[in-house]
């Protein structure tokens, strides 16, 4: 079974008439440019951490390429090259400003985001996604969001561009080192559905392995992480620690949707996105113990939970988008103030 023929496993009508599709694309491109004309910084108080920290790097050519040596093909990767050449060559060879292309990469995250629910998923998940988790993610933590959009589209381009997706998966990690992470994640969700597929695993088993693994990660990118970081002087180590949020109250709504997930029937584990959600919810879940960082995990993954939380039977999903959006409220109230 070829990984691209797995791709396409999920029970989902995809809209197949040009039409539709011009719809969609109008919507998400129109949804994306008005969230992205928003001046968020200015709700908020106060400027984005990353963004900000971006902006200094890049005008005062601050580029950390100066000072690292190169010797192996990784070391391309652990520099996040094509971050860190890119941004300089446009500003260098074009008279953008680097704020409208900060902004052309927050709209590439956000359209990307919208096409993804509003081919998987119901049109009005488009509201689901104004959210402070992607509003952070792509006007602050603009390398993964564009590393992990390069991942979705990889994802959703249709068989006959394989080679296009390989080559997506192939550059993400040289702008998001995380991007390797996601890749193995669905590496292994395909080997897992070919388990399933095979009679190998039963519904349990793979229920189970996804826990193993979410448990695994958590447990890994927590305590165990910043020890490393500390370990080797990894200046980010303090801002990482600072940086973890997985309290009950934070945590609640996502460990509701992991319950409601264990009883979604075996048919729930044929699709990847479900696989992949129940991952994170565990991974998110068990930072209640080690401590790990769910907000980036969360946040590039929110196109993929809302459309598995729309899976899930009738007579629960209305409960879980209720609870959602009051999660929601709360993330807002707390973001703003």
């Amino acid at each position: 079974m070829s990984i691209k023929n797995v791709m396409i496993i999920d029970p989902v009508v995809m809209p197949n008439d040009i039409f539709t599709k011009s719809l969609y694309l109008i919507a998400a491109c129109l949804f994306s440019g008005i969230l992205v004309s928003i001046d968020w910084e200015a709700l908020r108080g106060y400027q984005f951490i990353d963004r900000t920290n971006y902006y200094v790097y890049f005008k005062f050519e601050e580029n950390v390429l100066a000072y690292t040596k190169t010797k192996n093909w990784y070391d391309f990767i652990t520099t996040e090259y094509l971050w860190q050449v890119s941004i300089p060559f446009i500003l260098k060879n074009t008279s953008v400003p680097i704020s409208v292309i900060f902004n052309a990469i927050s709209f590439f995250c956000i359209s990307t985001f919208s096409w993804f629910v509003l081919r998987y998923g119901k049109w009005w998940l488009l509201f689901l996604l104004i959210n402070p988790l992607l509003i952070t993610l792509s006007f602050d933590q603009m390398r993964m969001a564009l590393a992990f959009s390069l991942l979705l589209w990889a994802y959703m381009l249709p068989r006959k561009l394989f080679i296009i997706s390989v080559f997506l998966c192939v550059i993400a990690p040289f702008f998001h080192t995380a991007s390797i992470i996601f890749i193995l994640l669905f590496i292994g969700l395909v080997f897992l559905s070919t388990l399933y597929k095979r009679n190998i695993f039963n519904a349990n088993m793979v229920l189970l392995t996804l826990i193993a693994v979410g448990a695994f990660m958590s447990f890994l990118f927590g305590d165990l992480l910043q020890q490393v970081l500390s370990v080797v002087g990894d200046r980010r180590a303090d801002r990482y620690l600072i940086d973890t949020s997985s309290g009950i109250k934070y945590t609640s709504f996502w460990f509701l949707f992991l319950c409601v997930c264990f009883f979604q029937g075996p048919n729930f584990v044929k699709s990847l996105q479900h696989n992949y959600c129940i991952i994170i919810l565990s991974f998110v879940t068990f930072n209640l113990i080690f401590g790990g960082y769910s907000l980036r995990f969360l946040a590039v993954s929110l196109p993929i939970m809302l459309i598995t939380l729309t899976s899930t039977n009738r007579n629960v999903r209305y409960l879980l988008v209720t609870a959602y959006l009051a999660y929601t409220m709360l993330q807002w109230s707390y973001w703003i103030h």
